[in-house]
């Protein structure tokens, strides 16, 4: 018996009057076997078949076949049904947008299907983080994750939650990459916004960025980490100027927050 299936998220529902095996075979190539019984109080469901012409074969008598659509849920990351979260999200060439909060954690990794180098869409999944800090000493003691997979419907398809604990050398390492990533927005921003030209040739920036080699140290170990925005508040060269300085030392100053 043939039977063609159109459209989109096709299925046979099958109910049988006695005991029977069926085979759905596409091109020769089995892609469905099971029992049917009258225990089946409604019918036996073959889903997730591409939109093509199937034959069915069986040894017994078959009451009816019908077709169905069925909303199968298919995830955005795998286009199936299969639950993505053993998956290896670096290993599907999306674009991941970062996003850190105001004392310089990773609170969020967005993976998206497009990016055209300004603008991201098509989330396909999200990675939510939230830190628990001990306030005496300014180290991480355990992070909360929570991975969210979306269906192509565009809503949450599966949900993943994972606890991490710290010790002290990793939350030493937490704390020293939260203030490069500061670290890095202070700079960026200084580049962006001090002009010219110093007499060594080099643009003012990176020379004078150069100058607190020692003053950077001691912010990213923690240990004098106001050392940093003093030495920026006392510059007195006149390409930083006090909106520079203002900007500069509020994006580092993430202890006040």
């Amino acid at each position: 018996m043939n039977y063609e299936l159109t459209g989109q998220n096709n299925g046979l529902k099958i109910e049988a009057s006695n005991y029977t095996w069926i085979e759905v075979k596409l091109d020769s190539v089995l892609v469905a076997n099971v029992k049917l019984s009258t225990s089946c109080s409604n019918a036996i469901e073959i889903g997730d078949l591409s939109p093509k012409t199937y034959v069915i074969t069986s040894d017994g008598t078959i009451g009816t076949i019908t077709p169905f659509n069925r909303d199968f849920k298919k995830f955005k990351i795998t286009k199936t049904s299969e639950s993505p979260s053993e998956k290896n999200i670096n290993l599907f060439g999306l674009f991941r947008k970062d996003i850190f909060n105001s004392r310089g954690e990773l609170i969020t990794k967005e993976y998206y299907k497009n990016y055209d180098g300004t603008t991201y869409s098509d989330l396909v999944v999200k990675d939510s983080y939230i830190y628990t800090v001990n306030p005496a000493n300014d180290l991480a003691t355990y992070r909360d994750e929570t991975i969210e997979w979306y269906l192509e419907d565009a809503t949450i398809g599966e949900t993943k939650d994972i606890k991490k604990y710290y010790n002290l050398t990793k939350s030493i390492n937490e704390g020293i990459r939260r203030r490069e990533n500061l670290l890095d927005q202070a700079k960026a921003y200084g580049l962006a916004n001090i002009a010219g030209t110093h007499a060594s040739g080099v643009p003012n920036s990176y020379y004078w960025f150069s100058t607190m080699t020692s003053a950077v140290r001691n912010y990213l170990d923690g240990t004098l980490k106001q050392d940093l925005i003093d030495f920026i508040d006392a510059e007195t060269e006149t390409y930083v100027t006090q909106t520079i300085k203002d900007t500069m030392t509020d994006i580092l100053d993430y202890w006040t927050v």
